[in-house]
């Protein structure tokens, strides 16, 4: 298996080569003593920003929904199986499954 590319001038990088590698004090990088020069990570553009905002605000209300959707349904729930956890029923939901257990 060769370690030069199709080009020839690049070469993968040997378990013989890595004390060329190196890191100073402050996190720079450095190759057989030479700074490597890194770009900074891409930012998003303002479009890609508004998207993001969109769909977290979506999430969150997702999840408002969800929640708000499980509380009314368990109370829904609890009003007619009576269980003895914590349920709030309304007086007309309560007169009404009390006339249902009567029958």
């Amino acid at each position: 298996m060769s370690n030069r590319s199709n080009n020839g001038r690049i070469r993968s990088i040997l378990p013989q080569d890595m004390h060329l590698l190196g890191i100073d004090y402050e996190g720079r990088l450095y190759w057989d003593g030479k700074p490597v020069v890194t770009s900074p990570i891409s930012a998003l553009t303002r479009g890609q920003k508004i998207i993001a905002a969109i769909m977290a605000a979506a999430t969150i209300f997702g999840g408002i929904g969800g929640a708000v959707q499980g509380w009314t349904a368990y109370h829904s729930w609890a009003c007619v199986a009576r269980p003895n956890w914590f349920a709030v029923c309304g007086v007309e939901q309560t007169v009404r499954n009390e006339g249902a257990a009567g029958r």
